[in-house]
């Protein structure tokens, strides 16, 4: 079973190696992380994101760390998902279980009552993140002004 937790040390070692990893940042939005000063200020981020309107929480599966997410507010109702997991765990059904998981997170804690959709962006070539989004119940945004190149939005009104 999928669990989400709060940043903390118990997962440390495993966080630094995911957020350093070139494969693991492959399809996503940033780059990995190689300087010691933005490591340490990326922990400290995620430490103090600990709900709306900025979370950053830890995927665990059975006891081990798999992979982090996020949720921010970017505009008002406007909440942008998002999840990476370490390439041991692709292809296993874990990042279906996650975006679901994530979706019923945003519909029972404070993110009900401030958000009516839910946008996700995804690389273009992330075949299996798309499939994800999709059967996720996410819509394709037809409308993809701003979209960084080479993503994709999708929508999920909630």
């Amino acid at each position: 079973m999928i669990n989400f937790f709060p940043m903390d040390d118990i997962y440390k070692k495993e966080v630094e190696r995911y957020i350093r990893s070139k494969e693991v940042c492959k399809y996503l939005s940033w780059q990995p992380y190689s300087n010691e000063d933005k490591i340490k200020e990326y922990f400290q981020y995620a430490q103090k994101a600990n709900g709306y309107p900025d979370e950053i929480l830890i995927i665990v599966y059975k006891g081990n760390f798999v992979g982090t997410l996020h949720i921010l507010k970017k505009t008002e109702g406007v909440a942008q998902i998002g999840f990476g997991l370490l390439p041991n765990f692709w292809a296993k059904g874990l990042g279906g279980d996650c975006c679901l998981k994530l979706i019923k997170h945003i519909h029972t804690t404070k993110w009900k009552d401030n958000t009516v959709k839910v946008i996700t962006l995804i690389h273009e070539e992330n075949i299996a993140a798309i499939k994800i989004a999709l059967k996720s119940f996410f819509t394709k945004d037809i409308n993809q002004i701003g979209v960084k190149t080479n993503y994709i939005r999708y929508i999920l009104y909630i």
